[in-house]
């Protein structure tokens, strides 16, 4: 079983450092990306859909932390991790794309929109807004597809 135990990185003498409470086997891994409080970011923008091709070229994906499934799209990272939200994806002319409403807040404050629209298919090459509405929990911005 591993268990997190934070820690420091020092990339000028490239050591990590942490406390542990009693003698044991360590190692490093990745973990979710660590955000500040309240600190909101939408990743990968602009989304490129990349495929697997002659260069192995690798799509962007990372891990659900409660399901382990990779997930691939846009992730909506420092959301609130109680309560709930809206979520709803524009196009430039304010046609609505994607909408989901009461969306349960998830324990780790991510959401992942897998850049489809809400019939399932494939959301164009473009620039779309989203915006996101909760209780005290409001952001809205541009985010960008190429496919």
């Amino acid at each position: 079983k591993w268990v997190y135990v934070g820690g420091t990185v020092d990339t000028t003498n490239h050591l990590v450092r942490a406390e542990v409470s009693e003698f044991s086997v360590f190692t490093v891994m990745p973990y979710l990306i660590a955000l500040p409080p309240q600190a909101f970011a939408v990743y990968p923008n602009p989304y490129v859909e990349s495929k697997y091709g002659p260069n192995g070229t690798i799509k962007r994906q990372r891990r659900d932390p409660i399901t382990d499934q990779k997930v691939e799209g846009i992730t909506f990272a420092g959301l609130p991790v109680t309560g709930k939200y809206d979520i709803r994806i524009f196009t430039i002319t304010g046609d609505l794309v994607y909408e989901k409403l009461s969306n349960p807040a998830s324990s780790d404050g991510y959401f992942d929109w897998d850049t489809k629209n809400m019939a399932k298919e494939k959301a164009g090459t473009g620039v779309y807004f989203y915006y996101l509405k909760g209780v005290k929990f409001e952001q809205k911005g541009k985010l960008a597809i190429v496919r």
